[in-house]
């Protein structure tokens, strides 16, 4: 089933109604020749394959010159094809505009192993989005080269690995069979545990395509790409936790949350930064009485479209969460947000500084006076923690937030942990947010040529305010 689903989209297109049936021919051959499970096919509802080959239908781009009643018979029986795991595979149709060329690019840049390397260059991927197929349009909708870097991202990171295998199926012939792009194969990156969120790979899509249209191409820096670069760099260092850490110390919502919050962090940035909003008491100033400023309305526009008025039920992204989830979701989406203002960077930092070592001397405290044993390898059980040792702070947040240990006044430390585990988890938002001075040379100059060039923008217009010109 693997290679059958692989041609879905090479008869999709402005190829042609001979390219189109031809290709069609050959799925259907292959399907027949290598279907595994005949039984599935048989069992799946008569009303589901109609609805799933009438979206699919709609869905073929209106310049095909093969009518629709000719394809639809055959179109049904191909859109039984499922992912080897069971979920449906999904492209946006962003995707299916771009040349088979550049989605090949694509699939190996945006690959699960690729994407957790910090060497990672979201400008190659910005450009890439731009090549569509020359007058490629799908339901009406005509594309432009206008980038879309962080639909692509945010679509490969938060649907992965969904979103690798639909990015190998749409390459047909084109696929390269010693990819591993729905895999890992370095050992170190590993997949989220979303699979319980139910996450809808088309919802998802939906939200990235209204953010991303939110953010003014205008800016130099404050951009779409910005977003894309930061959403990727908060799943770099994700991955840096490690799977164990990462999973022991926060539930899926947490991390599924953090990751959305990255994709709207700098949602309708004028281009103007919060001093300049204070002193020439804008609108958005007087509304947020001061307060991190842009964050507020970040988060505030964010929020609308997940939640609030805003919200419409084709971006849904929590439609199957329950209500503690949504809730918890959100906490961390504004907690996140609102700790990216630079204004309050060093007074953050020192904090979080401080709480560590509160963390980590309370709980040497508590496991001593408990009398259990906590290693620094597991091979080594009869090594004590202690001040000396300097645990790793995570291996600590593990092993407290997973034990039963009180401290000598009867009050579990695990709410500091989890007090410290929540600080963390907003942080690591805001060090992927500043992180381009540490990125790979060339692309550290590209943020720097970038932010220089907002500043300077920004500049400008505050002259101009004064002069009134």
């Amino acid at each position: 089933m693997g290679r059958s689903f692989q041609r879905r989209e090479a008869f999709v297109g402005n190829k042609g109604s001979s390219f189109l049936s031809s290709e069609l021919s050959r799925f259907i051959r292959e399907m027949e020749d290598n279907r595994e499970d005949e039984d599935h096919h048989r069992h799946v509802s008569d009303v589901s394959r109609r609805q799933r080959r009438d979206a699919f239908v709609n869905s073929i781009n209106p310049t095909a010159l093969i009518p629709k009643d000719e394809m639809s018979s055959s179109i049904e029986r191909v859109l039984t094809l499922e992912a080897d795991d069971g979920s449906e595979v999904y492209c946006p149709p962003e995707w299916n505009a771009l040349t088979m060329k550049t989605r090949a690019k694509l699939t190996s840049l945006l690959s699960w192993d690729n994407l957790s390397r910090w060497e990672f260059d979201i400008v190659d991927v910005t450009e890439l989005s731009r090549d569509t197929m020359k007058g490629s349009s799908r339901n009406g909708f005509e594309y432009s080269r206008q980038c879309c870097p962080l639909l692509l991202v945010g679509w490969a990171i938060l649907c992965a690995p969904m979103a690798q295998r639909a990015m190998e199926g749409s390459l047909g012939d084109n696929a390269d069979t010693t990819t591993t792009a729905g895999r890992s194969s370095r050992g170190s990156a590993f997949p989220y545990p979303f699979s319980d969120l139910k996450i809808n790979p088309s919802s998802v899509c939906n939200f990235l395509r209204e953010v991303e249209s939110r953010y003014s191409s205008e800016n130099p820096y404050h951009n779409n790409i910005h977003a894309a670069d930061v959403t990727q760099t908060l799943h770099c260092l994700l991955q840096f936790i490690g799977q164990e850490n990462l999973c022991a110390i926060y539930e899926p919502v947490d991390i599924f949350a953090l990751i959305l919050a990255a994709t709207f962090h700098d949602v309708g940035h004028p281009g103007l930064n919060n001093l300049y909003h204070k002193n020439a008491r804008t609108n958005l100033a007087i509304t947020y009485n001061d307060v991190s400023i842009l964050e507020n309305m970040h988060s505030a526009v964010g929020n609308s479209l997940l939640l609030g008025e805003t919200k419409q039920p084709k971006w849904d992204v929590f439609q199957k969460f329950d209500d503690r989830q949504i809730e918890r979701a959100r906490s961390v989406m504004i907690s996140a947000v609102m700790g990216t203002d630079m204004g309050s960077h060093f007074e953050s930092v020192g904090n979080l500084a401080g709480f560590v070592e509160k963390v980590r001397t309370e709980s040497t405290n508590a496991i001593g006076a408990s009398g259990t044993s906590f290693s620094r390898d597991q091979n080594n059980s009869n090594s004590l923690l202690g001040v000396k040792q300097e645990l790793p702070i995570l291996s600590i947040l593990v092993r407290v937030l997973s034990s039963e240990i009180k401290d000598e006044n009867d009050e579990s430390p695990k709410k500091e942990c989890t007090h410290l585990a929540n600080s963390i988890l907003k942080f690591l938002l805001h060090a992927a947010d500043i992180s381009n001075p540490a990125k790979k040379l060339n692309l550290a100059r590209y943020w720097a040529d970038m932010a220089l060039k907002e500043f300077f923008a920004q500049e400008g217009v505050r002259v101009a305010n004064l002069t009134g010109m």
